[in-house]
């Protein structure tokens, strides 16, 4: 699992290309950063939801054909709780 930067910018991390993963993946990841869902935007083929972690927002990311991600904008503290998710994450698949 890595954060990478996209050609817009932002930083994704790849959390599953199954996108029917998507709910396991909204539960688990407000429960690891203890945040709240702010916005919730809904389609056929795309989902995305913006989670408040202390301020900071990352958006977790549902399309058809790419699976589950968790991004953020290119700034400091918001990538600071997408690499915190990442080790969360990784550290839960260790045990």
């Amino acid at each position: 699992m890595k954060i990478e930067r996209t050609p817009t910018g932002l930083f994704e991390m790849r959390l599953s290309e199954d996108e029917s993963q998507f709910s396991h993946f909204a539960g688990l990841v407000r429960e690891a950063l203890n945040g709240k869902w702010t916005e919730k935007t809904n389609g056929l083929d795309q989902t995305y939801w913006d989670l408040d972690v202390q301020g900071e927002i990352i958006t977790l990311h549902r399309e058809h054909y790419l699976g589950v991600s968790a991004f953020c904008k290119d700034r400091p503290k918001e990538i600071a709780v997408l690499e915190r998710l990442k080790r969360i994450l990784e550290a839960s698949k260790s045990e």
